[in-house]
């Protein structure tokens, strides 16, 4: 129950920043934060955290390689570190839309809280084992 509803609130989380990201007034341009170390971090996330075993979309010459035309190819809950990611948030704490802020946070809570109880529901089963 609870990683389906995690599933949730990350794709509503990427359909809340998509936009910002898709529409970023930067030099980079749209997508222009994404990087190879965050594909790099989403392979092990994956693996780790989901069991999904990715297999790598890019030869090595690519700079981003999960990224497509419309933005990263890979589910928003698998690359949890790209999908809460804006740059305003990043740089200022805050968007300058205030509603969208609240927004952000609440749900950035409600899967933040999530991924407490998950983390703390498997260290329960360790210790079980142990």
């Amino acid at each position: 129950m609870t990683d389906n509803k995690l599933i949730e609130k990350y794709q509503e989380m990427s359909d809340l920043t998509w936009p910002k990201c898709r529409d970023c007034p930067s030099k980079l341009g749209a997508f222009g934060c994404c990087n190879r170390t965050a594909c790099e971090i989403t392979l092990s996330w994956a693996r780790e955290r989901w069991g999904v075993d990715l297999r790598p979309q890019f030869d090595e010459k690519q700079k981003v390689p999960f990224m497509g035309k419309r933005g990263c190819k890979i589910e928003p809950h698998l690359r949890p570190q790209c999908t809460v990611y804006t740059c305003k948030i990043h740089a200022f704490g805050a968007d300058p839309d205030a509603n969208w802020t609240h927004k952000y946070f609440k749900l950035r809570n409600k899967i933040d809280d999530l991924e407490w109880r998950h983390y703390e529901k498997q260290k329960r089963r360790e210790l079980k084992n142990d």
